[in-house]
């Protein structure tokens, strides 16, 4: 009697493999993608607080920080991660902030009466 498999069964076993990462492909992928959009809104919200911290820390009242290539000008205490990225933070007469910062990739906004950084795939 001989041990081992059949042709038969091993072509089973591919296409029972490849069908299972056909279907756990998509799902991986986005997965990694969310997690890519939460990283960079986790970022916006580093940001926002250090510019806020900065804002009312230091006795001159900036009304706006730009960010350049990942530079935030006037200069401000932060260490996320703003790799390429550019766009503004303002804050109008009622100290509310707006921001808008994209990287290339995800652009992240945020308006004055919202709490919340909403962060998209930018067109």
């Amino acid at each position: 009697m001989k041990k081992g498999f059949t042709l038969v069964e091993l072509i089973a076993v591919i296409v029972i493999l490849s069908i299972i990462a056909l279907i756990s492909t998509p799902a991986v992928l986005s997965v990694i993608e969310e997690t890519k959009i939460n990283n960079y809104r986790n970022s916006m919200y580093g940001l926002l607080r250090a510019v806020e911290e900065d804002h009312t820390a230091s006795g001159v009242m900036t009304t706006e920080y730009i960010i350049v290539d990942g530079v935030v000008e006037p200069d401000i205490d932060f260490t996320g991660d703003l790799s390429g990225s550019n766009g503004t933070i303002t804050y109008d007469e009622n100290e509310k902030t707006t921001l808008t910062i994209d990287n290339g990739t995800y652009c992240a906004t945020k308006a004055p009466e919202k709490k919340q950084i909403t962060v998209k795939k930018c067109p």
